[in-house]
């Protein structure tokens, strides 16, 4: 990412990305609770993200963009 912004800076064209890390999502077999303790504890917020907060980051995004 940091080279595309780098790369189109000059032709006004700008890059982002949505890294959303760990999600609690639907899967069909479910990992172990304590590797999901494990990952929790990494996270800043003390749990996992859900699709719609992914969701909404990525609609904002959409919603900063225009074109010309």
């Amino acid at each position: 990412m940091r080279t595309w912004t780098s790369d189109l800076k000059d032709r006004h064209i700008r890059a982002n990305v949505v890294s959303a890390g760990s999600a609690d999502t639907p899967v069909i077999d479910r990992p172990p609770a304590d590797l999901i303790e494990r990952i929790v504890s990494t996270i800043p917020m003390g749990r996992m993200g859900v699709a719609d907060e992914i969701a909404k980051a990525v609609f904002f995004l959409l919603q900063m963009t225009r074109v010309s």
